[in-house]
């Protein structure tokens, strides 16, 4: 008894015993992987929680008129945030923006420009990146060279006051380097997508610009001063070939190059100068020329489109027999009499005023006024 009594007091003793923790420092818990799995359940988690409770305040908003009707007692209005109507007073900001950028274009200093008859100073000229390499040259014949930071040409300009000026921009490659683009102070320019495809084509007439899969998506001719019938204004073209050059064209004689790397900046207006009689007379019969092709192209693709529209109506009724008596679709119709006109209106040449007149024959009745 005495043994058993001891026993349980023994055992009562250590019961009561603190069983201490061991405080000692340990390796971290899991692997990095566990570790960065369990940051993204609980970022998830975080998501969810926040999906649910903006998707608890959709459910929660008015989706009916009477159900926004409810809390609504008065109707506010201000004038001042009101659309402008046709007769506003209110002076719409994207205009003058649009304003103000091309006067503060015309502030900054010109570099060259080739419609004006005054040479650059005879002198010569360089002036150095902040890295020491070379950034303009400038010879006394007024011939000029920018450079990339690279060191590579950019940009080179070859005047000539007898024949036609010329402005190369090249890509910033060491060997090798493709044309970016292309002006000739005649009035013509041509700059290139990174393919290599067409992007402007500019002549003395008009010009044209294109994406890079070669589809036009623009076209527009130069507005001549002796003709005083309201035109809509030309719309400015912005464009960049690269990270460092820009091209920004405002008109037929103000189309610019810009250059602009780490600081220093130049800009070249490259735009037609300003004919002679002689060479006025040689861009009248270019004018002349390429309206008479455009014309002569407009109604042979009327003729084109009119085949196809039989070839189709073949196709769909092949028991029909007089197809003679077929008629042209409306539109090719209303294409038609739009090229009489053109035709009337423009000074061409009889013979092709009489071909185009053949060809219409089938689509109107109308004769050309000789």
């Amino acid at each position: 008894m005495f043994q058993y009594l001891f026993k349980e007091e023994k055992r009562l003793l250590h019961k009561d015993e603190i069983e201490l923790i061991s405080v000692a420092p340990h390796g971290p818990y899991g692997s990095e992987v566990e570790r960065q799995k369990a940051k993204e359940k609980t970022a998830q988690r975080l998501r969810e929680r926040h999906i649910a409770k903006v998707f608890e305040s959709f459910v929660a908003e008015p989706t009916t008129y009477n159900e926004y009707g409810k809390p609504m007692k008065t109707i506010s209005y201000q004038l001042s945030t009101a659309p402008p109507g046709e007769d506003s007073w209110t002076i719409l900001q994207d205009n003058i923006d649009a304003k103000s950028e091309e006067e503060s274009f015309d502030e900054e200093p010109t570099l060259y420009d080739f419609t004006s008859d005054m040479m650059m100073s005879e002198r010569f000229v360089e002036k150095y990146y902040r890295t020491g390499r070379k950034f303009l040259t400038v010879f006394p014949d007024g011939t000029a060279q920018i450079f990339y930071p690279s060191g590579n040409l950019a940009i080179i300009i070859i005047p000539n006051k007898l024949k036609e000026s010329i402005c190369i921009v090249q890509e910033d490659v060491e060997h090798n380097a493709d044309i970016l683009a292309v002006f000739g102070s005649s009035g013509r320019a041509t700059c290139y997508h990174p393919n290599q495809n067409v992007w402007i084509n500019v002549n003395p007439v008009g010009g044209q610009c294109l994406d890079s899969t070669g589809r036009r998506v623009r076209r527009w001719q130069w507005r001549s001063p002796d003709i005083l019938k309201p035109s809509a204004p030309f719309k400015p073209i912005f464009m960049a070939l690269n990270h460092q050059v820009g091209i920004r064209i405002f008109g037929k004689d103000r189309m610019y190059v810009t250059f602009l790397a780490m600081g220093q900046q130049a800009k070249f207006n490259v735009g037609g100068t300003k004919m002679t009689s002689q060479v006025e007379g040689k861009d009248g019969d270019l004018q002349k020329e390429s309206t008479e092709g455009e014309l002569m192209l407009f109604a042979i693709k009327i003729k084109f489109l009119s085949l196809l529209n039989k070839c189709h109506e073949c196709l769909n009724f092949p028991t029909r027999k007089q197809w003679d008596r077929v008629k042209p679709p409306l539109f090719l119709v209303s294409q038609a009499q739009k090229l009489l006109y053109l035709c009337s209106v423009c000074d061409i040449n009889k013979d092709v005023r009489s071909s185009i007149q053949d060809i219409l024959s089938n689509y109107v009745s109308c004769q050309l006024v000789n």
